[in-house]
C-alpha cells in the first residue's frame, strides 16, 4: 500500500538515504570517478542540511512516499513567488518505479 505525506524534520534521514541511492543509481555514469560522486553525495545529501531545509525554510516543501511501510521516494518543491512553485526533485528508488509514485507526487501539486 502506498502512503504519501508531507515530510517532517524527522524524515530527513530517509530523504538523505533515498537521495543518495536514487541519484547514484541514475547519475553515477556522468561522474569521472567514484570519489567525485561520493563528494557530491556527501555535500548534497547531508541529513542535517535536509533537516534544516525542512524546518527553517517556508520556501521548501518535501513529501515522502512509503510503500508497505518502507520509505521509497521523495519530492521537493520550492516557492518561487506568491503563486509559483518550482519542482526541484522527484526521486524514487529503482525497485519501486512501477508503482507510479511520481504520478501521485505530481497530483499533489494541484493543491499547492
Amino acid at each position: 500500500m502506498l502512503e504519501i505525506r508531507k515530510a517532517t524534520a524527522a524524515d530527513a534521514t530517509y530523504i538523505a538515504l533515498i537521495g543518495r541511492i536514487a541519484f547514484g543509481d541514475t547519475f553515477s555514469p556522468i561522474f569521472d570517478s567514484q570519489d567525485n560522486l561520493q563528494d557530491y553525495l556527501n555535500r548534497t545529501y547531508q541529513v542535517e542540511k535536509i533537516r534544516e531545509s525542512i524546518e527553517e525554510s517556508a520556501e521548501n516543501r518535501y513529501w515522502i512516499a512509503f510503500f508497505e511501510g518502507l520509505p521509497v521516494g521523495f519530492m521537493k518543491i520550492k516557492l518561487e513567488n506568491e503563486q509559483t512553485w518550482q519542482l526541484q526533485k522527484i526521486y524514487i528508488l529503482r525497485d519501486f518505479l512501477d508503482k507510479k509514485i511520481g504520478y501521485h507526487f505530481l497530483q499533489l501539486l494541484d493543491n499547492e
